[in-house]
């Protein structure tokens, strides 16, 4: 007697469908203070489910099956061990003193280690460092949570509902290894926050639920191939500074000749 294994890989494609103009959705949001629209359907590579009226003919649901998600690239990567900076970020959903579209009529807010972005009036931060201008943004954006608690818990304090503002960087010198470690926080309601970094690759080491262990949790990083992320997405704001380098390949290039001027 015989014994057939079939081993199958399937890439899925998950994602969000919106019947509407996608940039309205941010626009809304700002605008009321309430909470982004939320979407009209779950796609899986594309096609809805058989649930929604926009199926198309031969859509079927897909038989509930256990699955493991590796993260991890198609070879080897070259990952520092030897860390000289380590960040813990946690991302919360906090309220502005402000009525809005939000609950209990006020606005939304987010913040990142309690601390909510407010962008420069008049120069950006790029100009600002290259031109050593002060007084634009400040350099105590703190690479951890000021006051730890059960991120992840239920009933959380009122206190950390309302975040401080401020233009605050972290400011990193060139050619620093980074640890960062990206904590979810069930402060006024859990989501999956979008999380990415505009300028930089970075190593995808290792995910998990719950509150991040600094002692058990690096046990478990993925050293050997994980995959190297490049995302763009709209999401809450923070800054990071790395300083120049020695040599002019390292060095922030000038602003172009015909760099438009912006106001806020």
């Amino acid at each position: 007697m015989g014994l057939a294994i079939l081993s199958l890989s399937l890439t899925l494609r998950i994602c969000e469908w919106w019947t509407m103009n996608v940039m309205d959705i941010e626009a809304n949001a700002i605008k009321t203070g309430g909470e982004p629209m939320l979407s009209d359907a779950y796609t899986i590579n594309g096609q809805p489910g058989d649930f929604y009226p926009c199926s198309r003919q031969g859509v079927g649901p897909i038989a509930p099956a256990k699955v493991k998600f590796l993260l991890r690239s198609p070879s080897p990567q070259s990952v520092p061990t030897q860390i000289d900076t380590h960040l813990v970020i946690a991302a919360s959903v906090n309220f502005l003193n402000t009525s809005g579209a939000g609950p209990f009529g006020r606005r939304f807010a987010a913040s990142l280690n309690n601390v909510s972005f407010v962008p420069p009036a008049s120069v950006d931060i790029l100009q600002a460092y290259y031109k050593g201008i002060n007084g634009v943004y400040t350099t105590d954006f703190p690479e951890k949570p000021p006051k730890g608690f059960d991120y992840t818990g239920k009933d959380l304090p009122g206190e950390l509902l309302v975040p401080e503002f401020g233009t605050r960087a972290v400011v990193l010198e060139y050619n620093v290894d980074v640890e960062m470690v990206l904590q979810g926080t069930n402060v006024l309601a859990s989501d999956n926050h979008p999380m990415h970094l505009h300028g930089y690759g970075f190593y995808v080491v290792g995910w998990g639920f719950g509150n991040f262990d600094s002692r058990d949790g690096p046990l478990g990083y993925n050293l050997v191939n994980p995959p190297q992320e490049r995302h763009q997405m709209w999401g809450m704001s923070a800054v990071i500074v790395v300083k120049d380098g020695a040599d002019s390949e390292t060095k922030l290039l000038p602003p172009p000749h015909d760099l438009p001027s912006c106001s806020v």
